[in-house]
């Protein structure tokens, strides 16, 4: 629980929290770093009035495997458009952790620079400026990791197909 709380204040105050980054990217890596911890208890988050869907799986590259076999992983189109972790569903958190696995075991520097693309972002008189955020980490996606999110959902799906035997 510490790492994943942890994970949520690193990414939050690198570079100064000033506006808030995309949601699917929060949850992903604080679930990827509890889970490098340990496997055995999960951490969710959830929004003023809502109750997070939770689980004690253990296996979420099972759980993740069977979602992407099944063609009903979310789309990182989709995940982008989460406004609160409350609309996140079960499935979303197992897709956000292994999104950041995907990423982390196959483009580290991509992952590295998206982040740091999407945090720190100042206007012109150098003040933070989270504008336009969606079109931002859509550019970004192309610039560092090559790709278009219909790319990278099926190079995610067949990484995780691959991957998580």
């Amino acid at each position: 629980h510490v790492a994943f709380n942890l994970m949520h204040n690193f990414l939050d105050g690198f570079e100064h929290y000033s506006y808030d980054t995309p949601i699917w990217l929060h949850e992903g890596l604080a679930h990827w770093a509890e889970r490098r911890v340990s496997p055995d208890h999960n951490s969710f988050d959830g929004s003023e009035g809502s109750v997070p869907q939770m689980s004690k799986e253990k296996d979420w590259a099972g759980k993740t495997r069977k979602i992407v076999s099944a063609g009903d992983a979310p789309r990182m189109a989709a995940l982008m458009r989460l406004k609160n972790y409350g609309q996140m569903s079960l499935d979303d958190h197992f897709t956000t952790w292994s999104m950041v696995d995907f990423l982390h075991s196959t483009q580290p520097e991509g992952l590295a620079a998206l982040i740091q693309g999407l945090k720190g972002r100042t206007n012109a008189e150098g003040f933070p400026d989270g504008s336009n955020l969606p079109d931002v980490h859509r550019e970004l996606f192309q610039e560092h990791l090559s790709m278009s999110y219909s790319a990278f959902d099926a190079a995610w799906s067949a990484w995780v197909v691959e991957s998580y035997r």
